[in-house]
């Protein structure tokens, strides 16, 4: 039996600084209102894991474990309306 799970991983702007009109309120309503819907019914057919940079995210440079998410998921999603100079490079 395989236990991997395939990883959908979302870049996007924390809504903590100015990337957002709205701050954090316009970052989870576009996650949780706009990404997680859209993907939901085919992920939970095809076992991916959906995983946002900012739910374990410091402020500052971009890490390692992000560039390793990037470099290692299946699929990855960007949110480029905020902004986020990070998410950009990314």
């Amino acid at each position: 039996m395989n236990n991997y799970q395939k990883l959908c991983f979302v870049i996007m702007p924390s809504g903590n600084h100015d990337e957002y009109d709205r701050k954090m309120a316009e970052a989870e309503f576009i996650c949780n209102k706009i990404i997680v819907p859209a993907t939901k019914e085919l992920f939970d057919k095809t076992g991916y894991k959906l995983e946002r940079e900012v739910d374990n995210l410091q402020s500052g440079a971009i890490d390692k474990r992000i560039v390793e998410k990037l470099y290692n998921a299946e699929i990855v999603i960007a949110d480029l309306t905020g902004r986020n100079p990070n998410v950009f490079l990314n």
